[in-house]
């Protein structure tokens, strides 16, 4: 028994199911770590994984892993990790670009070759299973929340209420604005995404009646919430993911989706074309908190604010796309300076800070929250020609299978379509080992495979 339970425990395939579950957890509040010291954790958790990977390939050589690195698609992201290697010499904080870049190394081979070399369609089902149920803790949560906070207004809230300016004369008050044991609303918002894509892919693959029964549950408990997060980058990725799967939805009779496709790219199309600006509402009624936290994370209490402070910019800035701008000029007024090599890995921060003008110090400390600048940023137009050069390699395969595409290959081809329109909002590191970059990371690979792969019976590579 012993021995059996030590081979579970030490099968590289049940590890890496665990470690995305992990990601999914500990991007909250409640973990005092600072990011430097997780990323040494799960990297560590990575280097075990990867270690189990190498010992179960007996009677082969370490030369094996290099030639790994040197096939397609793997030879673009080697490239992307060796310039990164370039870019040490001229990065601003060259010991963090040196640990992004052997951190990188490492959520590469096993986010990416692993992942590939190892697939079969029952470990894909389960690492499908492990995304969608991790959001579940955060919802129960902040449900619980939600629930103490209706019978004690004087606990700090999961929730407050906002007033949404669509127009200069049309508001919509008191709606919403929920959050969980995550540092921003956006976090709670990109993760029920990726549990929402996962329920509604597995929806497609599951023919078991109640384990359908149960997805079902799932999708219409997080669709409202991950409405409330307000989240501009959830919404626009709920929406293209919902709206790119409603043909062979309708086509299997999974309605929901197509409801869920209208309410969130409308949502969204509000959200860009009038630039929603969220006004904590001072009359917010009983019994809900009118304690809030700010989208630049300040926590305030509107009982000691006049109206005049709550509607100045200092206090609670509009969360719409006008307070990027200032973040994302300040990134193009820095990659104009530092076209090729770019800032280093990791370092995007400290690039941009003095960018910021002082008017807006308060955006000093936060990443371009735009992953096409953030590369342009830390590593040049070189970096960012890698990357895309990536993304399109999968696409392009996509393009000459488009006829013969299964059902399955478009689900993981709208996953990742959804993502990279998101990341137009979000800043997230190709080779990191937060849910967003890796949960990218392992579908990217799984669309390479899929679409790179003619007998998926044998199960890898």
């Amino acid at each position: 028994m012993l021995k059996k339970n030590l081979e579970i425990i030490t099968n590289p395939r049940n590890l890496l199911l665990a470690f995305l579950f992990v990601i999914g957890l500990v991007d909250n509040k409640f973990f005092s770590l600072g990011s430097s010291t997780r990323n040494v954790i799960l990297v560590s958790f990575l280097l075990v994984i990867a270690f189990l990977y190498i010992r179960e390939q007996k009677g082969k050589s370490i030369k094996f892993l290099f030639k790994k690195f040197s096939k397609f698609p793997n030879i673009y992201i080697t490239l992307y990790l060796l310039w990164g290697l370039v870019t040490v010499f001229f990065a601003v904080d060259k010991t963090t670009t040196l640990l992004y870049v052997l951190g990188g190394f490492v959520v590469f081979l096993v986010g990416f070759i692993m992942v590939k070399e190892l697939y079969s369609p029952q470990l894909f089902k389960k690492s499908l299973y492990v995304i969608s149920l991790v959001s579940l803790p955060a919802v129960i949560y902040s449900s619980v929340r939600l629930i103490i906070q209706v019978i004690n207004t004087q606990l700090v809230s999961t929730i407050a209420l906002v007033n949404i300016n669509l127009t200069e004369t049309l508001t919509i008050f008191n709606v919403p604005f929920l959050s969980s044991y995550y540092k921003h609303p956006n976090t709670f918002g990109i993760i029920l995404f990726f549990s929402i894509a996962t329920t509604i892919t597995l929806l497609f693959l599951e023919k078991r009646k109640n384990f359908r029964i149960f997805l079902y549950f799932l999708l219409i408990l997080y669709t409202p919430f991950v409405f409330f997060t307000l989240s501009r980058s959830a919404l626009l990725a709920v929406g293209a993911f919902t709206l790119l799967v409603s043909g062979p939805a309708l086509k299997r009779k999974i309605y929901f989706i197509l409801v869920v496709a209208v309410i969130f790219v409308a949502s969204f199309l509000l959200f860009i074309f009038n630039d929603w600006g969220l006004r904590v509402s001072s009359g917010t009624p009983a019994p809900f908190s009118q304690r809030i936290t700010t989208s630049q994370g300040d926590k305030l209490d509107l009982k000691d604010l006049g109206e005049e402070e709550i509607f100045e910019p200092k206090k609670i800035s509009k969360r719409g796309t006008s307070n990027r701008i200032v973040i994302w000029t300040a990134s193009v007024d820095y990659i104009k300076q530092n076209p090729i090599f770019g800032a280093g890995f990791g370092s995007s921060v400290e690039a941009i800070r003095s960018y910021i003008p002082d008017l807006y110090a308060r955006y000093r400390g936060l990443t371009p929250h735009n992953t096409y600048l953030r590369i342009l940023v830390e590593s040049g137009v070189v970096g960012l020609g890698i990357y895309v050069t990536i993304v399109a390699n999968l696409f392009i395969l996509a393009i000459k299978k488009f006829k013969n595409l299964t059902a399955q290959e478009w689900l993981i081809l709208s996953i990742l379509a959804s993502v990279l329109a998101y990341q137009f909002f979000e800043t997230s590191f190709l080779l990191g080992t937060s849910f967003r970059s890796f949960y990218f990371l392992v579908f990217l690979s799984i669309g390479f495979y899929l679409l790179a792969t003619k007998d998926l019976g044998k199960g890898g590579r």
